[in-house]
């Protein structure tokens, strides 16, 4: 929101358009206590405490995990250095054997290192990861694409069959030129949806 009148810092470095904090404005956690709702910053003043320091403060995030310098110093890629650590949330089933928070960071690597841990997986508190990996029973295979069944299924695998046929069979009716207006596609696709329904 930008205003006629002047910056609340009033400094000489004042330069650029006035913008007044709202209550929308992402001020950075470690300039709460300066910056607060209503004041109004010059374009400098705005870039300094707010848009620098808020991306300052994304790329010197740190992993939160207690081993971390251990982690990383028995990794065989220590000489490989990323400039930004690959940081996720702590999953909730190592926040309790970490000691950490739900706002807590923790790298790739601690998390991996920390499921071989014994330090960590032998405590009655730790959770196992759950495996992925899928249940062929709950994948259904019609044609070209694979439908994955969850616990909430709406549609059997016979309705979905039938679902898949009742589209292929729409599509290979379908024979619209790309001349001819979205608004006709969509009659010409609701008749032949309209056409299928009477048949059954």
């Amino acid at each position: 929101m930008s205003t006629d009148s002047t910056c609340s810092f009033n400094s000489t470095d004042c330069k650029g358009a006035i913008k007044q904090i709202t209550n929308n404005t992402k001020i950075p956690i470690t300039n709460k206590e300066i910056i607060l709702v209503g004041m109004k910053l010059c374009q400098t003043h705005y870039n300094k405490f707010i848009i620098n320091e808020a991306h300052n403060l994304k790329h010197n995030e740190t992993c939160s995990h207690p081993k971390h310098d251990e982690y990383k110093s028995q990794s065989k890629n220590t000489n490989k250095r990323s400039k930004n650590l690959n940081l996720e949330k702590v999953p909730k089933r190592l926040m309790l054997i970490l000691n950490l928070d739900e706002t807590a960071k923790i790298c790739s690597l601690c998390r991996k290192r920390t499921d071989k841990d014994p330090d960590y997986n032998i405590l009655e508190e730790y959770n196992a990861p759950i495996s992925k990996k899928e249940n062929d029973n709950n994948i259904l295979n019609i044609g070209n694409h694979a439908y994955s069944f969850r616990k909430d299924v709406l549609y059997s695998g016979d309705e979905l069959k039938q679902f898949e046929s009742d589209y292929q069979e729409i599509i290979t009716q379908l024979t619209i030129s790309n001349e001819i207006s979205l608004s006709d596609k969509i009659k010409k696709m609701s008749n032949i949806l309209y056409k299928n329904q009477r048949k059954y």
